[in-house]
């Protein structure tokens, strides 16, 4: 129990004041997030919710990138249990900034709360989309906005 306190508090302290109460919310709910990430606008982008991501995971925009490359790929695979050789190409295309992720990464990481959504629902959203939205960044945020919906995010 005192470790937790202590990590609270050094959280809390490197915390902009203007976080500090969605943090001391999020800790109260449970969730030992260790910094309130903003998207490029300044929105929340979440973090907070349970997902069906490991518990121990932290999910950062930048693993959100690896997600999204991943996404990007044509192949089948278990989201869940990732080839390596999945992994490895999804790092080398966020590496290289190709497209469509590059698009994909950019209308995502505006989106306010995007770190709250699942695994499955931002593999669903980038796979159902038609394959030429990422070159119209209106038209895919469009997309995104009208079909990036969710209940539970643990359970997808």
């Amino acid at each position: 129990e005192l470790a937790t306190v202590i990590q609270f508090l050094k959280t809390w302290f490197e915390t902009e004041h203007i976080d500090r109460g969605l943090l001391v919310k999020e800790w109260a709910k449970g969730n030992r997030v260790s910094a309130i990430q903003r998207t490029e606008s300044g929105a929340n982008a979440g973090g907070g919710n349970k997902t069906d991501r490991n518990p121990d995971y932290e999910h950062t925009l930048d693993t959100l990138d690896v997600e999204i490359a991943m996404a990007t790929l044509p192949m089948d695979f278990n989201i869940y249990e990732l080839p390596g050789s999945v992994y490895r190409r999804a790092k080398e295309i966020v590496k290289k900034k190709e497209s469509p992720f590059k698009e994909w990464s950019a209308a995502l990481r505006a989106t306010p709360g995007i770190l709250d959504y699942s695994r499955a629902a931002i593999f669903a959203l980038i796979r159902s989309a038609h394959p030429e939205f990422y070159h119209y960044p209106g038209r895919l945020q469009g997309y995104i906005n009208a079909n990036l919906t969710e209940t539970d995010h643990e359970n997808p």
